[in-house]
């Protein structure tokens, strides 16, 4: 990679790295704002209630020990027996009564007066309720009858916690003579933080304060769940505090974050954290968790928790994500340019060389041109084909000098043959007139300066402008006599072996004449005898003559059948024609199966096994094979003498191709010999019995004419040959 490129990628991931970090510490810094202030707020709003509370419990307190009446009441009750404790306490409730109802409406839910051993005289909040010891429930008021001193704080009780207010009593002489408690519910701070502060927030309250007995009672002031937040910690269900919403909501929200909620709340500081379910930014939500502890214990019992949605935050990390895509996307765009600008640079330093190299190999190219046998022209598209270029080879080719066709001494189309010229002119007009970029003519004639005829190949590429007219054409001119002559050679010889093929197989037709008609041949001279001689003897009778005649004309008829059959395959045009693959192999059969039958052979037909087989093909070729196939597989079973000797000739269809195979039972060809067979003049007959040509003849008519294969192999009785055939055979 060059210099340049990785500077560019360096200042690229510099540059996005930059943007990254100062946009990240941005939403970071705003984050630990936004939850500071949360849970500022939060805390704010809870020491506002607690000192308003703790302004109407000490108000209510000193309205309670400024009633006298109440004072003598408590100190007598205390020194008295159960009797007369009951007497005091009904006096006791209807002074109390009127005030308590009072602090109810300013949120106090436990009116409560507990003597100095700690056993309770009367709760306002149940008045039935009287009598027991608190010294093992409750440590808040052990510790104020214990110390005189007030005890302020969140304690659990023995149904229920609650912010207390537990104040010592003394008479007018200072002589203790009991507690009470002024106590606010958990309730109250919950609906004051979401009515009043408009904060929806809720208490979690720790389970082991329900792990004792007396919370084990039926009497429970308040039902309890476990919280979504911890599972250590329980919620109170309220008509604001539903299941759905605080337990199956907020546990699917906060599941992401449990870990760290756990974490937190186990080291009981206060914490905020951000939260956005899916991360679907328009559900943020901050939660905030202010710790309760028990004055007394200096433990957590219990959290208030908060859900507030925060528009800064939300919005803050939106443009942040805004800032970084744009800057990203803005930097790409940057790199783009200038990299799209330094390749630019590059590529046309690129072009410039690569033409100068292009150059270089085009004299060079045209250099070899100069030197070679083949000529290159480039004439221009008028009437005259007016030569702009041509190489110095044309010497070689034509006798003429490269000069006079540049000056127009001469033209190219005063070379062409007169015979050839006008297929030439067409050959171009028909390239031109295709949008064809490219088109190679027949081979045609050439007169050279002294009059010699050759033979040339030309390919010609058509040159067009932007407008889509052609302006040139650049020919590749070859000299292709001594190919030509080759060509003329072979095909002497091909037509030199088709003729020794054509006559061996008149000769093997001459003989299947002969088996066809060795039979009908011996009937006819047997009537014919028997009538002479029955007629010598005087003992041939009309009937008997009529009949014997009529057997000779019989035979005479299937003779003159015979000699249709093989007068129409030998008489058969060579043309492209639709037929049914079974007939053509029937025809063929008709005319050999003499032949096998006379040499006491069996011919096993399994070409009707399937449905009728359309082909296009040259009729009478196939029929040529198939005959000269069997004709070899019968010299070879009369030559080994194999006993039950047979041929058997199948056909199947497979996928869009037709496979016939001829089989015999002759113990199959020498491996050494089975690769030769189709090699012309190879023969393992005498001389007088095979040219060698046979297989060679079958094997180029199927490949060449009807686009098949024709291949030989062993198989467990003797030789086996396959040929398959297309069954549409081009022309």
């Amino acid at each position: 990679m060059k210099p340049k490129i990785i500077l560019l990628i360096l200042l690229f991931l510099g540059f996005n790295g930059a943007i990254y970090y100062m946009t990240s510490a941005n939403l970071n810094n705003t984050t630990r704002i936004v939850l500071e202030n949360k849970l500022n707020i939060l805390s704010t709003h809870y020491k506002v209630l607690l000192e308003t509370q703790k302004k109407v419990a000490d108000s209510s307190y000193a309205i309670t020990i400024s009633n006298d009446k109440i004072i003598e009441i408590l100190k007598l009750a205390y020194a008295s027996t159960p009797q007369k404790q009951n007497e005091l306490r009904e006096e006791f409730h209807k002074l109390v009564t009127p005030m308590y109802k009072i602090f109810k409406e300013e949120g106090v839910l436990q009116y409560h007066f507990i003597f100095p051993n700690n056993r309770v005289f009367y709760r306002a909040h149940k008045i039935s309720k009287f009598g027991d010891d608190l010294t093992k429930d409750r440590a808040d008021f052990a510790y104020v009858n214990k110390t005189k001193e007030i005890f302020r704080g969140f304690a659990q009780g023995k149904t229920a916690h609650a912010f207390r207010n537990v104040y010592p009593i003394f008479d007018k002489n200072h002589n203790h003579i009991g507690a009470i408690e002024i106590s606010f519910s958990s309730d109250s701070f919950q609906w004051y933080l979401n009515h009043i502060s408009n904060i929806h927030s809720h208490f979690i309250v720790d389970k082991k304060i329900f792990e004792t007995n007396t919370w084990k009672r039926d009497d429970l002031i308040l039902k309890y769940v476990q919280s979504s937040e911890n599972k250590n910690y329980m919620l109170t269900l309220t008509d604001i505090h539903n299941k759905k919403r605080c337990i199956e909501e907020n546990g699917k929200k906060l599941a992401p974050y449990s870990e760290e909620i756990n974490s937190k709340i186990s080291k009981g500081n206060p914490f905020s954290l951000c939260v956005t379910p899916h991360n679907n930014i328009d559900k943020l939500e901050v939660i905030s968790f202010l710790p309760i502890k028990n004055p007394l214990e200096n433990k957590v019992l219990a959290w208030i928790v908060s859900y507030e949605k925060s528009p800064i935050l939300n919005s803050t990390i939106r443009n942040t994500f805004i800032v970084q895509s744009a800057m990203f996307i803005l930097s790409i765009l940057i790199f783009y340019f200038i990299i799209k600008q330094i390749h630019a640079k590059q590529k046309l330093a690129n072009l410039n060389l690569n033409l100068k190299e292009i150059t270089q190999e085009q004299n060079l190219l045209l250099s070899l041109f100069d030197k070679g046998e083949s000529v290159l022209f480039k004439w221009n598209n008028d009437s005259n084909w007016s030569i702009d270029y041509v190489s110095n080879s044309v010497s070689k080719l034509l006798g003429y000098e490269k000069d006079e066709f540049l000056n127009q001494t001469i033209t190219y189309g005063d070379c062409v043959h007169k015979d050839d010229i006008q297929r030439v002119t067409e050959e171009v007009k028909e390239g031109s007139i295709n949008q064809k970029d490219y088109f190679k003519h027949q081979p045609y004639r050439v007169l050279t300066k002294t009059n010699k005829l050759k033979w040339v190949t030309d390919n010609t590429i058509v040159v067009r402008n932007k407008e889509g007219v052609i302006t040139h054409y650049i020919g590749y001119i070859s000299d292709i006599s001594v190919e030509k002559e080759n060509e003329e050679l072979k095909e002497k010889q091909q037509k030199f072996i088709a003729d020794q093929t054509k006559n061996a197989q008149m000769g093997e037709m001459i003989g299947n004449i002969a088996h066809q008609w060795r039979q009908p041949l011996s009937l006819i001279s047997t009537a014919a005898s028997g009538i002479l001689m029955q007629k010598e003897f005087g003992i041939l009778d009309d009937k008997k003559e009529n009949e014997m005649l009529n057997n000779i004309v019989k035979t005479t008829k299937h003779l003159s059948l015979t000699i249709d059959t093989f007068r129409d395959y030998i008489k058969e045009k060579k043309e492209m024609k639709e037929v049914i693959l079974q007939d053509r192999l029937h025809n063929a059969i008709d005319i050999i199966k003499a032949s096998l039958q006379n040499n006491h052979i069996k011919l096993i037909n399994e070409i009707d096994t399937i449905e009728p087989i359309k082909i296009t093909m040259v009729i009478g070729e196939l029929s040529e094979v198939i005959i000269n196939l069997i004709n070899n597989a019968k010299d070879a079973l009369i030559h080994k003498k194999v006993e039950n000797p047979f041929v058997k000739i199948a056909l199947e269809k497979n996928d869009n191709k037709a496979i016939i195979t001829i089989t015999d039972n002759g113990g199959g060809i020498p491996e050494d010999i089975l690769v030769k067979i189709f090699d012309p003049y190879f023969t393992t007959k005498h001389k007088s019995q095979g040219t060698g040509l046979g297989l060679y003849m079958s094997k180029e008519i199927i490949e060449k004419h009807l686009h098949g294969t024709l291949n030989a192999k062993n198989s467990d009785f003797g030789a086996m040959f396959t040929i398959t055939l297309p069954l549409e055979i081009k022309s």
